[in-house]
């Protein structure tokens, strides 16, 4: 009895093995598809979250002309709403379908920071106390802008936007929205929507630092260690 209950045993093992085993060649299968997908698409200009984006950044000057020239509010919150349905369009397919590209992360936080900031700077028109974050918001990109670029020229890599960051564009987003819909929006709802989306964006642009920073420290440190590689050689063959 106890042969056969062994032996049923190692047959009920058998097929869990070649299904584990299955699984791991799916699992690599789909790697290698990614793979491809990314670098096919790596140095693309013309793809479709790349035309998102670009589009994007052509609403900018519209949402100026609406808001203060023709004063026409309910189109310019319209048109806030297709910029940020775009942003979040241009960033699902390129995740979905492997559109990831080098231009694409660096276009598309452009695009987003550019309506985020003349969206601020025509609200600053009507609401005062929007100074704060139209300034921050631009030492922020200027700070983390230029040491993108720094880790861009050593390592020759464009380090996509985290969750932090994306948070933060929704919050931006829901307090111009706020402000442009609610024309006479209530001090204190004002208020409070401004201190969230600020000590937010103060909170992600610290993670931001920190994590440029220890990307450049790395190559730092990379290259000393590949510095004294040669003269450890040249000391082995002096002895």
């Amino acid at each position: 009895m106890q042969r056969k209950s062994s032996g049923s045993v190692c047959s009920t093992k058998k097929p869990e093995r070649k299904r584990m085993n299955r699984r791991e060649e799916n699992m690599k299968n789909n790697d290698a598809d990614d793979a491809r997908k990314t670098e096919t698409y790596k140095n693309k200009i013309l793809t479709v979250p790349n035309v998102l984006s670009a589009f994007r950044l052509l609403l900018v000057p519209a949402l100026a002309g609406l808001y203060l020239v023709r004063k026409d509010y309910s189109a310019t919150a319209g048109v806030l709403l297709l910029s940020g349905a775009t942003d979040i369009a241009d960033g699902f397919i390129a995740r979905r379908f492997g559109m990831v590209s080098d231009l694409g992360k660096a276009l598309d936080p452009i695009a987003d920071k550019l309506t985020q900031i003349v969206m601020l700077a025509c609200l600053l028109t009507r609401f005062g106390n929007l100074l704060f974050p139209c300034v921050l918001l631009i030492v922020k990109e200027i700070v983390t802008g230029c040491m993108g670029i720094a880790v861009i020229r050593r390592t020759g890599k464009v380090l996509a936007a985290e969750w932090h960051g994306k948070l933060t564009t929704f919050l931006l987003y829901t307090l111009m929205i706020a402000h442009v819909v609610f024309y006479n929006i209530a001090p204190a709802l004002s208020d409070t929507l401004i201190i969230i989306c600020t000590a937010m964006m103060c909170f992600s642009f610290l993670l931001y630092m920190m994590r440029n920073i220890r990307a450049l420290k790395s190559i730092n440190s990379a290259e000393e260690k590949n510095e004294k590689k040669p003269e450890r050689t040249v000391q082995a063959f002096e002895r």
